[in-house]
């Protein structure tokens, strides 16, 4: 995806499209797999789908500053950046949720964060 959003940002493609390309052929995708493999009740109340709502527009938020941030930063620091998100959501889900991490948690936390400063420091020297 950061591959293709560089291409497309080199030619001149606006990141709302971009955007918007990908969300709706990922929805897409998502309920296909959803009916081939699953059988859901989707006779919901309508917080339900508020609660669905929230997420699907924070992605649309993040993924939206991604693709801004490729043609200004360029794709590898991009790449870097991304590769905090798991460490963010285990971070809130220490915060925010009350949850214990497991010793593996921390050290896969800590290796990710060590490659990422190292990765950054090294890039910075070439």
């Amino acid at each position: 995806m950061i591959v293709t959003n560089q291409k497309m940002s080199l030619r001149g493609i606006s990141p709302i499209p971009i955007n918007i390309f990908i969300n709706v052929f990922n929805t897409i995708f998502f309920f296909i797999i959803l009916k081939i493999f699953f059988f859901l009740n989707f006779n919901f109340d309508f917080s339900i789908y508020l609660l669905i709502l929230i997420p699907s527009v924070c992605y649309s938020f993040a993924l939206l500053s991604q693709l801004i941030a490729i043609p200004k930063i360029g794709q590898s620091y991009t790449a870097l950046f991304l590769y905090l998100e798991p460490v963010v959501g285990v971070l809130g889900a220490v915060f925010l949720l009350k949850e214990n991490l497991a010793t593996y948690q921390i050290i896969g936390a800590s290796i990710v964060i060590i490659s990422l400063l190292s990765a950054s420091f090294f890039s910075s020297k070439n």
